[in-house]
């Protein structure tokens, strides 16, 4: 580059051949994500179909609003509590 050639003439240009691997990785990326996504509403409709009438006994009360985050909170802290000491102690140093 000259001093008199602007800087944006002297800087090269992505090739076609570097755009075109781009585009792929971005379109196998927004496949996979499409392909899970259709997995998670497939094991939506499939779990619906099998837990249809399951609360038609007794005694199969699904509970409160209360009772079901009660239970979610201490699930999530079960599984995340491993991973979250280990984020802290990193952390501290």
């Amino acid at each position: 580059m000259t001093a008199a050639e602007p800087a944006w003439e002297a800087s090269p240009s992505p090739g076609r051949g570097e755009l075109s691997g781009a585009v792929a990785a971005v379109r196998a990326r927004l496949g996979l994500v499409a392909l899970l996504v259709a997995l998670a509403g497939l094991a939506l409709v499939v779990d619906a179909r099998q837990m249809a009438g399951m609360d038609a006994g007794p005694g199969t009360d699904l509970g409160t609003l209360g009772w079901f985050v009660g239970v979610w909170v201490v699930m999530m802290g079960a599984m995340m509590f491993r991973r979250c000491r280990r984020r802290l102690r990193c952390m501290r140093g």
